[in-house]
Formats: C-alpha cells, structure tokens, sequence
C-alpha cells in the first residue's frame, strides 16, 4: 500500500511539473525593446523636387526639398522619397525624426509607412536649428516595410528618421519634455495643423484666426453646434492619459448649453466626457462626469466649479488616477468617479445652441496601466 501511494504521489508530482512546464511555455515572452534607424540620404528611389544634398552641420548628406518647390499641402507640387526597414517584432511604433525647418510655413513633412494615410510629421515652431521632431504612432507586423516622406512644405531637411517599439524611448540629445508627450496640436503652420486627422461627427468644425490675432499664425479650432457638435482624434493605444488644452466658449444665453471633453472612446457611443454647463448671469459652471455605453448615457459624478465667462480657460484633464481629475487654470479643481478603464482616443462636444474654440491640444503619457 505504501509503495502504491509512493508511485502515486511521484506520478502526481510529476504531472505537476510537466503542467508548469507546459503553462510556462505557452506564456508569452517579454516584449523587447525594438530601435530602427533610417538614413534619410539613402532612399531606394527619390522624385524631385525631393533631392540629396550635403545639409548637415559637418557637411552630412540629407534629404532636401528646395526652397523654389511648389508647397505640397496646397497640391501643388509632388516629390517623395521612399525608404525600406524591418520591424523585427510587432507592435505598435512611434517614428521621429531629426529635421531642419525655417518658418512656420516650411516645417513639416508627410509621412506615409506602407499603404497607411499619410500623417503630418512637424508643425513645431522649432526653427534654424537641427531638432528631433515625433511624430505618430503606427502598427507594424513583424517583417519588412516601406517608409514614404512627401512634400509637404519646401526648404525643409531631414537626416534621420527613427522608430521604436517603446513609448519611453527618445532618439539622443532629444528634448526632455518630449519623452511623454504622445500627441500636440496648436492648428497653426500655414496648413492648419493636424487638423485633416481629426474626424467631424457633427456640427461644422473649422480652424480659423481669431479677430484679435490677425498678426499671428496663432489659429484655434472653432466648432459651431445648433443641438450637437462633436469632433474626435482617434487612437487605440493611449492609456491613463493627461490632455491640456485651451477652451473659449460663448457666454450662455439659456442653462441647456455645454461644453465637453471627451476620453477614453472607443467608438461613438461608447466613451467618457467631462462636461461644464456654464451658468447665466453667473461666474460659475457646473461639471459632469457622465460615461456613455452603446448610447446610454450616465453621470458618474457631478459639482460646481469657477467660470469666467467669455474667457479662454486652460484645463488639464488627468486620466492617470482611478477617475478622472480636471483642473482649471491651474486653481480650482473637479474629481470624477472610477469609471472603470481608461484608454481610447479623445474629442470635444458641444451642446445645445453655442460656439466654441479649442487650441494647443497636448495629450502626454500618465504612467499606469
């Protein structure tokens, strides 16, 4: 009987470790960190007026649109250089690049991986000095891929272009502040910014230049709602998020009027918002937090917070935390609830009858998971 239980005991324990072993197999292994650097000088084809000219600071060869190229964002002229690169692993990719621009008319280029839409790459008023520049974040599969820099803008150089696989990685001698900034857009540059890359849902969106900035390239993003207006940045990959931006509404006429900011979207009807209904005759507003799924809408949390009325505001929405956490001029403050996950793209909504002004978007990473 002994015997009997030994064996089964060593026959259990040994179907213990093969399961391990099995469960220790099948579990993936950790991703690794993927750099891939692309020499703007060695493209496998080249169109004018895209050429190859000595641009660096020590005489290093680049990529160059000259300063006589018709602008590509009016259409008015093509020209592209076309590179091939390998992604040893999938996942998803941030591209930057290191780039030489002059004005606020002749600082970017599209970027074109595969057969993606083309993004901007630039728009930064960085100017008569060699920079880093980040761009987008694209998926890649494992495997061989082909990069695309168009003509966007003329008298404009580039070097290098680098990729990684690691949201906290930046190219050397990179700007600090750079490191976790995900996505920006202030609508300026001669072609209004990321503004193609945002999707209308409803209302009339357009970016425009305010009638006490006539001297400036300093545009905002307008949006106009007579029952709704809504206009979202879409992304899968952005989690646990802090967006900054700056908001101008009308002063209201009725207490049915409200501006939004939207998170965590993941389509249209399922997503997250802090909502402020300014006040009449008031300098207050009150604050909402309402989350949306398949098109029920419920308010999580509300609250009355400081409102100047026809006043530019800048709010910081911190998605970092449990729930949402909105500050307002860097003084007053509102707390949502824990509305479970956060991660998706972002947008701003309008409601009721009224007309607001958007700029200098900034979405950084928030740590967590």
């Amino acid at each position: 009987m002994t015997r009997t239980s030994n064996k089964l005991s060593g026959i259990a324990a040994l179907a213990v470790l093969a399961a391990v072993s099995l469960l220790v197999s099948l579990r993936p292994s950790p991703r690794e960190t993927c750099s891939i650097w692309i020499d703007a000088a060695r493209p496998i084809s080249i169109e004018p007026p895209m050429e190859i000219v000595e641009i660096g600071e020590r005489g290093e060869l680049g990529l160059h649109l000259p300063t006589e190229a018709p602008p590509g964002w009016k259409g008015e002229a093509g020209g592209e250089a076309t590179y091939q690169f390998y992604a040893p692993q999938d996942g998803s990719y941030t591209i930057w690049a290191w780039c030489l621009w002059h004005d606020e008319c002749t600082n970017a280029v599209y970027a074109r991986i595969d057969e993606l839409p083309k993004a901007i790459l630039g728009n930064d008023p960085v100017y008569s000095k060699w920079h880093w520049v980040k761009g987008f974040d694209v998926p890649l599969k494992k495997g061989f891929h082909q990069l695309r820099l168009l003509n966007h803008s003329a008298n404009i150089a580039i070097q290098k272009v680098f990729l990684t696989n690691d949201s906290r990685r930046v190219p050397p001698d990179t700007d600090p502040s750079l490191a976790s900034v995900l996505f920006s857009d202030d609508f300026n540059g001669c072609d209004q910014g990321n503004f193609p890359m945002w999707r209308t849902v409803s209302g009339e969106w357009h970016v425009r230049r305010p009638a006490d900035r006539k001297n400036t390239a300093d545009n905002v993003l307008t949006g106009t709602s007579d029952t709704e207006a809504l206009i979202v940045f879409d992304s899968d990959s952005w989690r646990r998020i802090r967006l900054t931006v700056s908001v101008f509404c009308d002063s209201p006429t009725d207490g049915d009027t409200s501006i939004g900011l939207r998170f965590a979207v993941a389509d249209d009807s399922h997503y997250q918002e802090i909502r402020l209904s300014p006040l009449p005759d008031s300098q207050m507003a009150v604050a909402e937090h309402i989350r949306c799924k398949a098109g029920g809408a419920q308010v999580l949390a509300w609250g009355r917070i400081p409102w100047r009325q026809a006043s530019w505001h800048e709010l910081r929405l911190d998605l970092s935390g449990p729930g949402p956490s909105l500050l307002l001029d860097g003084g007053a403050s509102f707390s949502g609830a824990d509305g479970g996950a956060i991660g998706g793209g972002i947008g701003f909504s309008l409601h009721g009858s009224l007309t607001a002004s958007f700029d200098n978007v900034r979405v950084e990473s928030g740590g967590g998971e």
